[in-house]
């Protein structure tokens, strides 16, 4: 029974991770969700067929089957990501309720993410989604244990120091030591982690794009 659940819960992120390049690519662009998915390069209306996640990219060598441009990895990448995603979320999800945040929380991290690396872009809407999760988060926290309600205090209000602190960077720099999706991100992801969990983020964020930093610099990639 739980090996059906879980390959269930394997297709279903397959076909939300499908939906999620749709939001990204044509978040990217400004355009709405509404109307068919189409190819970006000769626009030739795709079939239900060639929607197929994974199967279609493999059948189709990775080509448009109209005009032969080469398709990214990226769609085939997000949708093994969101469904493994998935498949972790749900076995170590305490039940079907917090496995279907841990879905939504998954699949709003998934569209920041891809975004922010192809596009420099952190998009508003999966903030939005991440900011309602991370309130949820705090809400459950209490609701399980009503002693929690002053550990609630240290969440909501490290996630707004934290939220200041790099504002207040992105404003002193003009934008050149960090970006204002920093400050936007960092809120809801400090609300779901929870105090002190959220300081220890904080920190390790820093370190390590400290080191990735110093890497691209030293490979000749990037300048200070």
């Amino acid at each position: 029974m739980e090996v059906l659940f879980l390959t269930f819960v394997f297709l279903l992120g397959l076909v939300i991770g499908s939906f999620l390049n749709v939001v990204i690519l044509r978040g990217a662009k400004g355009k709405t969700l509404r109307g068919r998915s189409c190819c970006s390069v000769c626009g030739h209306p795709l079939s239900f067929l060639e929607l197929v996640p994974i199967a279609s990219f493999i059948l189709q060598k990775g080509r448009c089957r109209h005009c032969g441009a080469v398709l990214s990895w990226q769609y085939p990448l997000v949708e093994l990501g969101t469904a493994a995603g998935f498949v972790a979320g749900a076995a170590l999800s305490n039940g079907l309720p917090t496995a279907l945040l841990i879905f939504i929380g998954i699949s709003a991290a998934i569209v920041i993410f891809v975004s922010d690396l192809r596009f420099q872009l952190i998009p508003d809407g999966p903030v939005l989604i991440l900011s309602l999760l991370g309130i949820t988060a705090v809400v459950l926290r209490i609701w399980n244990n009503p002693q929690n309600l002053y550990a609630a205090y240290y969440d909501l209000g490290s996630a707004a120091i934290l939220a200041g602190i790099i504002g207040a960077l992105w404003l002193c720099s003009k934008g050149k030591w960090m970006g204002l999706g920093d400050a936007k991100l960092i809120f809801p992801t400090s609300l779901i982690l929870g105090f002190p969990a959220s300081l220890a983020a904080f920190l390790f964020s820093f370190w390590l794009s400290g080191i990735a930093g110093i890497l691209l610099m030293a490979l000749g990639q990037k300048t200070l």
